[in-house]
């Protein structure tokens, strides 16, 4: 998939509906596209989440929206590919434009071996708010015992005025213990 491919894909979500279609239709479309795309796709869309398009590329969206789509587009290839997805998708943890919406997808893939990507990131000390609450919610969503000691030291590491961390960190811990 080249990257002109891959930003027509992104196009589908984030773009203004038109006066003839319904809210679902990007969805839908999509959701066919993912069906039938190649394990390439997962590497272009990574790509462009590292190395974002120029910002007149998407002018109807938000760098926040950009990222929802990319994360939405992955998270739709990830039950035909899941291991391809977590050994391309983990190592780019590292990256600062990635990290937050790679936490998210490798969340929504629930696959345990997420978890092995996921704990370094429980003692990094540099982490943003908005990380640690991605972070708190991913692990809950793979769930498990090792899950459950991971939020538990995650709480323990969170400051007490990050309550957005310390809340998601709570509801990830009643839905483990609902299991």
């Amino acid at each position: 998939m080249t990257r002109a491919e891959a930003i027509a894909v992104l196009s589908e979500g984030l773009a203004p509906l038109g006066p003839f279609q319904e809210p679902t239709d990007p969805d839908t479309r999509q959701t066919a596209w993912a069906a039938s795309a190649g394990e390439d796709a997962i590497d272009a869309m990574l790509d462009l989440l590292v190395h974002p398009p120029p910002p007149g590329a998407f002018p109807h969206s938000t760098k926040d929206r950009f990222e929802y789509e990319i994360s939405h587009v992955l998270s739709l290839l990830a039950p035909r590919y899941p291991e391809a997805l977590l050994r391309r998708a983990g190592p780019l943890l590292r990256h600062p434009l990635a990290r937050a919406t790679i936490i998210e997808v490798l969340g929504a893939l629930g696959n345990s071996a997420g978890l092995d990507w996921l704990a370094p990131l429980v003692s990094v000390d540099d982490l943003s708010e908005e990380e640690a609450a991605r972070l708190a919610c991913a692990i809950g969503e793979i769930g498990g015992s090792t899950a459950a000691a991971m939020l538990q030291r995650l709480r323990a590491r969170t400051p007490h005025n990050q309550t957005r961390v310390l809340d998601e960190i709570e509801i990830a811990m009643a839905a483990l213990s609902a299991h």
